[in-house]
């Protein structure tokens, strides 16, 4: 068997419930968006696999310490997307 990358996650869309969860869903298009742009959409990078494991996690039901945990994860992925792939 030769190796293949994991399938796509389905349905992986955060949840819009609450405003928290709202900003959180935001957050997570615009810096999926970027993503794409800056790194021609490169899905099977670590930080695309990254990225898809966040949308995973935003997509379940969280605490606000979890949510702020996820956030807090997120400004590191940011920081690391501009190292790698900067404008």
């Amino acid at each position: 068997m030769k190796d293949e990358p994991p399938a796509p996650v389905v349905n992986a869309s955060p949840r819009r419930i609450t405003p928290a969860e709202q900003r959180l869903a935001r957050r997570l298009e615009q810096y999926t968006a970027e993503h794409n742009q800056r790194s021609g959409g490169e899905a099977w990078s670590e930080l695309g696999m990254q990225l898809r494991a966040f949308h995973v996690r935003a997509a379940k039901e969280q605490t606000a310490t979890e949510r702020q945990a996820l956030n807090i994860e997120l400004d590191a992925w940011k920081q690391k997307l501009e190292t790698l792939f900067p404008r």
